[in-house]
């Protein structure tokens, strides 16, 4: 509260290539296993800006993280499953690609650096997740449930409650837009990254075909930026070939 969360609030979607945690609190493996419960990591903040130790910028976003955005996956979790976790409205099927299973396997340092954070940590912030793992695996288009997986069992934080939600839902829009809309703003996040092996092509390939019409429609508007994920970026490499992650 008085060293890390006073710089939350500015710093929150940013990534650095030379600092793997920034601002974050890393308290979720501590949350997501009964350690800490959300309300008293809450009412700290709450006291701490109370008290003028933290910008309200700050504690403003780390509780609405924590109440606003994790309290809300779990209960999304709770009201949807079972079937929820087998949603796959844009109908991918590629596995889990080569890029994310070793730091060697792609020239993409975003990519890389996350993979590089999940081998030496077992934990990568939110925009590492959701702006670079999960906007690839969208463009290339994994099968959701793979992903899944893949994550829940690479994370020190993860659990089937937390994965299933931000995955199928946040990061693949795997359940039609269900649970959450917004734009992507990787363009905008990444300093200290350049030369990093991608590129902005305006429309991206969403991997497998969709079925129905109007499914195909919502992919072409996915690709250009106007559907719910936002502006999405393609990418000059994709993988070098795919890979099948443990299930």
């Amino acid at each position: 509260m008085n060293d890390v969360l006073p710089l939350f609030g500015p710093h929150e979607d940013a990534m650095l290539s030379d600092n793997w945690h920034l601002a974050h609190s890393m308290l979720s493996p501590y949350l997501n296993n009964g350690l800490l419960l959300p309300g008293e990591v809450c009412d700290a903040a709450e006291e701490a800006y109370d008290q003028g130790r933290v910008p309200i910028a700050s504690a403003e976003g780390f509780i609405r993280q924590v109440i606003g955005w994790r309290e809300y996956v779990w209960a999304l979790y709770w009201r949807w499953m079972p079937d929820y976790r087998d949603e796959n409205v844009l109908g991918a099927t590629r596995d889990i690609p080569a890029a994310f299973m070793s730091t060697g396997a792609t020239k993409m340092r975003c990519v890389a650096a996350c993979v590089e954070d999940m081998e030496q940590r077992g934990w990568a912030h939110h925009i590492q997740r959701l702006m670079v793992l999960g906007n690839f695996a969208l463009i290339a288009g994994v099968e959701p449930r793979q992903l899944t997986d893949w994550m829940w069992e690479r994370f020190v934080d993860g659990a089937e409650w937390v994965m299933v939600p931000n995955v199928v839902g946040m990061a693949l829009y795997a359940d039609g837009g269900r649970m959450s809309t917004g734009t992507s703003r990787f363009n905008h996040l990444p300093r200290g990254l350049a030369g990093c092996h991608q590129r902005s092509t305006g429309v991206a390939s969403l991997g497998p075909s969709v079925v129905a019409d109007d499914e195909q429609l919502l992919a072409m508007k996915l690709a250009r930026g106007q559907g719910v994920a936002g502006r999405v970026n393609s990418w000059a490499t994709v993988a070098a070939k795919p890979l099948s992650g443990p299930r």
